[in-house]
């Protein structure tokens, strides 16, 4: 069994065509739909499909758009199966892709990768076995990829930023860094839809910031880690320091996800997608150089704090709360 984790905001539109092919597949899959935060309601046959393959299809919604990769960790927190595959809302698989990767991924192996269409042309990944300078050019592999949730969890998910991101690319390379093994597969796995309003488009104006964003955890430490450890505004609490443990590779583990499938929490999944976001936030908000020791801090920085602490003790209390129950459908 594969899980599909589909993140949608704003681009329900093109779903259909990618829940459907989730079911063109030759082996069993599950679909996790997250819903970021859209502001448009989900098309009538969107929502009737979920309702008639409720077997396979998982359905979750946040209460605000948190990211493509807060979005991603959400699902896969929710994921039943090990395997994993991200489908952005707007792509979709070619019949019968997802059962060569799976063969692909043995014991010896934790990420299979294979070819994509774009508008009608071919694209091949790099195909020899990876090594460190595959990733600092360019991201060797495509989004829709199949990995183990152990990998996810060891490496600490898809780190979380402000803004538009190589999000893959920093996936892959913390991967690679932290001894993951990866493998091509001759398999065309999925067709991507270019757009004009794509955020890869926004990332080409300032590519050489985000490359090095990307392949930060192969340089250095990564500088916004998804389980950044929150100081808290006066007189609030910090939540326990669980969230800021390392695994045995010495990376951070993914924030608020239990190693016990009956204790996922998604609503803490959330709570620090949204609080890493409001730490970048506190920093572009800094007062400039030029201001005095004296300057008073601006309106959104004081509402990024007093939301930072909301959440923080909403984090506390959850963790706490043990009679809570797990949602499976939000």
């Amino acid at each position: 069994m594969v899980s599909v984790i589909i993140p949608t905001y704003n681009d329900a539109h093109f779903l259909q065509t990618a829940l459907d092919s989730c079911l063109a597949q030759t082996i069993p899959v599950e679909i996790v739909l997250v819903d970021d935060g859209s502001t448009t309601p989900l098309p009538e046959a969107v929502t009737r499909f979920v309702a008639e393959h409720r077997d396979v299809v998982t359905s979750v919604k946040h209460g605000w758009n948190c990211g493509l990769s807060a979005a991603r960790n959400t699902g896969i927190a929710h994921a039943r199966f090990d395997l994993v595959i991200p489908l952005d809302a707007d792509d979709w698989f070619l019949p019968g892709a997802l059962a060569p990767l799976v063969a692909v991924l043995t014991d010896e192996v934790d990420v299979a990768y294979g070819n994509v269409f774009d508008t009608g042309t071919l694209y091949e990944p790099v195909k020899h076995p990876l090594q460190r300078a595959d990733f600092l050019e360019d991201t060797p592999l495509f989004c829709s990829s199949l990995f183990r949730k152990t990998m996810w969890r060891a490496i600490g998910g898809y780190t979380v930023r402000e803004g538009p991101h190589y999000e893959d690319w920093n996936f892959w390379a913390k991967a690679f860094k932290a001894g993951f093994r990866f493998r091509y597969a001759p398999v065309t796995v999925y067709e991507h839809r270019s757009r004009p309003d794509s955020m890869l488009r926004h990332l080409h104006h300032e590519r050489a910031k985000y490359v090095r964003v990307a392949t930060a955890p192969l340089i250095e430490p990564d500088p916004v880690p998804a389980s950044a450890v929150v100081s808290p505004p006066p007189g609030v609490q910090a939540p326990p320091a669980a969230s800021a443990s390392a695994s045995a590779s010495g990376e951070p583990e993914a924030p608020a996800v239990s190693t016990k499938p009956d204790s996922l929490r998604p609503d803490l999944v959330l709570a620090h997608a949204r609080i890493g976001r409001l730490l970048i936030e506190l920093e572009r908000l800094k007062a400039p150089p030029h201001a005095g020791p004296g300057s008073r801090k601006s309106p959104e920085l004081i509402s990024a704090h007093a939301t930072i602490g909301r959440l923080l003790l909403q984090h506390q209390q959850a963790t706490h709360d043990d009679a809570t129950p797990v949602p499976s459908d939000a």
